[in-house]
């Protein structure tokens, strides 16, 4: 598969330093799909017959919701996908007046699927793959230095670790099944580098953590303590990735 390079914002990103570049970046897209999707793409019949379909996730309703100024275009949005949702869940009630077990079973999964697509989510999991193919291009071809970039930041969080690994996999590997030549030492490469640079990071998280709870022991004084405030929040990060909703 084919994917766009996004080289400016992976870079700006990584050279933030915060605990997971790819939080960030996600950060920024999805306050971009929030303004979109409240802004004159409301009208745009491509727009709304996709969010008619699909909709949002309890998470981004909320955070449109959120956003001031902008509750007409939200009522527009959520009256149409109200009356398909209606309209699909009729129907869907209608099949299982006599009880059938298949088609019972059939429908619970198609009631289901009335709340389990986002728009902005699918766009956002696309736009975030981007991401990790450039990271994994820019430490392939060293542009610019970005390796010594990558070894030095914070690292990635669990919650983006595993698609980056995949996206590693995929763009180095190229599906091959006996990898060789540069293409097994690029893989043996990235590999070593983001396991060096995860390491170096849970142990500093460790460290910082350990020292944090023992801030709130009495027989402990905080200035022989290596920690910051911010340990902990920082900890949960890595652990989960950033929540950057209010």
């Amino acid at each position: 598969m084919k994917y766009k390079l996004e080289t400016i914002p992976v870079w700006d990103a990584f050279e933030a330093d915060s605990e997971c570049p790819f939080c960030r970046l996600e950060q920024k897209a999805e306050e971009g799909y929030l303004k979109y999707y409240l802004g004159s793409s409301v009208m745009a019949p491509e727009t709304r017959v996709t969010v008619n379909a699909q909709g949002f996730c309890r998470a981004h309703w909320s955070a449109l919701g959120r956003i001031r100024g902008e509750r007409h275009a939200l009522s527009l949005l959520a009256h149409t996908r109200f009356t398909e949702a209606a309209f699909q869940t009729e129907k869907i009630l209608e099949r299982i007046g006599q009880y059938d077990k298949k088609r019972l079973e059939s429908a619970i999964t198609e009631l289901k699927s009335q709340v389990s697509g986002c728009v902005i989510c699918e766009r956002l999991e696309a736009t975030v793959k981007r991401y990790y193919f450039t990271a994994v291009h820019l430490w392939r071809t060293d542009d610019q230095g970005f390796r010594k970039r990558y070894r030095e930041s914070r690292g990635v969080c669990l919650r983006h670790l595993g698609g980056l690994v995949a996206m590693a996999s995929e763009t180095l590997c190229s599906g091959l099944k006996n990898l060789g030549g540069k293409a097994r030492e690029d893989w043996k490469g990235w590999i070593r580098a983001t396991l060096v640079m995860e390491q170096d990071n849970f142990r500093r998280l460790e460290g910082e953590l350990f020292d944090y709870s023992r801030s709130f022991d009495p027989q402990y004084e905080r200035k022989d303590l290596n920690h910051r405030d911010e340990s902990l929040d920082e900890g949960i990060e890595k652990l989960t990735g950033k929540d950057f909703r209010p």
